[in-house]
């Protein structure tokens, strides 16, 4: 949601006070609709914090313990599944490899497959619950950590980054995991990053010190008119 335009912004010991002129329901929806995947972005440059003032990270196995969060998370990725397959078409090849490393139920990798019936798609998680879902979806699939997949470099042309993002782990985690698994990418591959929470990552930066191209940013939801982080990256092969 937009609540106006941006004038400015102030810290104190309070915490962040934002100030912006006030937009009118057609003004928001004219922004939504006009907005270019390639130069416009979606920034939060604020973590979620503790009650301690540090990151707030989920504890561990909240994720794959909780059902009902699990399959609301899965009924909510609808958009980014749509936004994916749109984007995918455009260079997907048969034979082509789509790996995840945080499949979690395999659900987005299974609804790609559906689409790209003749392309390899690879899963893996770090919870063998998780696992144990995704291979009903999926034909490969196993446990494993994600900086730790046995993955060869430039052996992925679709490369699935869902987990870089706030509530998952810490920033500093997230940018130096980035630039690791950014070397599994092929000449010719991308990378899709999103997630339920924001991403981490300066994404212009992290993009540059891996040596790839940004090619879009966010996505649109054309049943509400709105738009969502949706970064595609590639290495500018053609």
């Amino acid at each position: 949601m937009i609540a106006g335009i941006y004038l400015g912004s102030q810290v104190d010991n309070c915490g962040v006070t934002f100030h912006y002129r006030a937009a009118h329901k057609a003004e928001r929806l004219n922004i939504f609709r006009g907005a270019d995947p390639l130069a416009t972005e979606i920034i939060f440059p604020y973590p979620l914090l503790d009650n301690a003032g540090n990151e707030y990270v989920s504890p561990s196995g909240e994720w794959d313990e909780n059902l009902t969060l699990i399959n609301g998370l899965d009924a909510d990725e609808l958009h980014l599944r749509e936004h994916g397959f749109n984007l995918a078409e455009k260079f997907l090849v048969p034979g082509s490899v789509i790996y995840d490393p945080a499949c979690s139920t395999g659900t987005y990798l299974g609804s790609l497959s559906r689409y790209f019936p003749n392309c390899n798609f690879i899963g893996s998680d770090r919870s063998f619950a998780m696992t144990q879902r995704a291979a009903e979806k999926i034909p490969r699939v196993f446990v494993a950590d994600a900086g730790n997949a046995p993955i060869a470099n430039g052996s992925i042309d679709l490369l699935i980054l869902r987990f870089l993002n706030a509530e998952v782990m810490p920033r500093t985690i997230a940018g130096d995991l980035f630039i690791q698994l950014s070397n599994l990418v092929s000449p010719r591959g991308r990378i899709f990053m999103f997630g339920h929470t924001p991403l981490l990552l300066d994404v212009s930066s992290a993009a540059h010190a891996a040596n790839l191209q940004i090619e879009s940013q966010i996505g649109v939801e054309p049943r509400s008119a709105g738009i969502f982080q949706f970064y595609q990256l590639g290495r500018g092969a053609t």
